[in-house]
């Protein structure tokens, strides 16, 4: 199917069925694999465009104007320092936030919105429901039983014990046991001291693991995305930041590997 804000098809290989309706305006595209055995003629995407189609993943391939996926995306990452640090720029960074985890995973999270439950005490800044349909999101719904993923941002760059332990009171039901803080340090790293006990404390007193995920993160996974070829590059950096967690910061030992792509198995 044709996603209109990012000018790429998405497509499904497994026969599951469709998580949304269709309508008559959409557009809807026979897989290339698919088009001899039809005998179909290529008028949707040249042979370049469609060679990098891995079928483990749900794929979104470049359509005829591709610059226009890659401004939106340039028009994203240019938007973060333009939004003042505070409540001055609050509002804005939740909706920027939004927008950027629309984009980094369109094919992993369904339903992304922003205050689902606004008259309440705990509000939710943004939520989204884990399809676990790739390595990593797989790998959340599985060992921490999060069906539902939220995202709470914090539009300044020290995170304290106030904003862990409201991140720790979400984490209930389908939200399972992981979440993310959205913030503007500059790097994902954690600093002992800060961070990083905290981190430990949640999890040491709740079994709740908190990532914290900046946006300038967050930034970086969207430059990578305007190569088509690297259609995974998200999956893999969430899932070595994931797995830097829990063995660097909390001193687990990994008990998943993850799956090497067909490319990668090629001598």
């Amino acid at each position: 199917m044709h996603d209109q804000n990012l000018s790429s098809y998405t497509f499904c290989h497994d026969g599951r069925t469709p998580d949304k309706g269709f309508e008559s305006a959409d557009r809807i595209l026979v897989h290339p694999c698919y088009w001899l055995g039809l005998n179909l003629s290529r008028n949707a995407l040249a042979p370049d465009e469609a060679e990098e189609i891995n079928d483990e993943y749900d794929i979104k391939v470049d359509s005829l104007n591709p610059k226009i996926r890659n401004t939106k995306i340039g028009q994203i990452v240019a938007q973060l320092d333009k939004i003042p640090l505070g409540r001055e720029g609050e509002r804005d960074f939740e909706l920027w936030s939004l927008e950027a985890l629309k984009v980094i995973f369109a094919a992993q999270l369904v339903g992304l919105q922003l205050h689902p439950n606004g008259a309440a005490v705990q509000r939710r800044d943004i939520t989204g429901t884990n399809r676990g349909k790739s390595d990593f999101w797989s790998r959340v719904l599985l060992d921490y039983k999060s069906r539902n993923i939220v995202f709470d941002a914090k539009n300044f760059q020290e995170l304290g014990p106030d904003e862990y332990r409201q991140l720790q009171s979400y984490l209930t039901g389908s939200y399972g046991k992981l979440g993310f803080i959205i913030n503007r340090d500059e790097s994902e790293n954690l600093t002992s001291g800060k961070d990083l006990d905290w981190t430990r404390e949640m999890h040491g007193s709740h079994q709740c693991l908190i990532v914290k995920l900046p946006a300038k993160f967050i930034s970086r996974l969207l430059q990578k995305l305007r190569s088509p070829e690297k259609h995974d590059v998200v999956d893999r950096q969430m899932w070595k930041l994931l797995t830097t967690y829990e063995t660097n910061y909390l001193g687990l030992k990994s008990t998943r590997a993850r799956k090497k792509s067909a490319s990668a198995k090629r001598p």
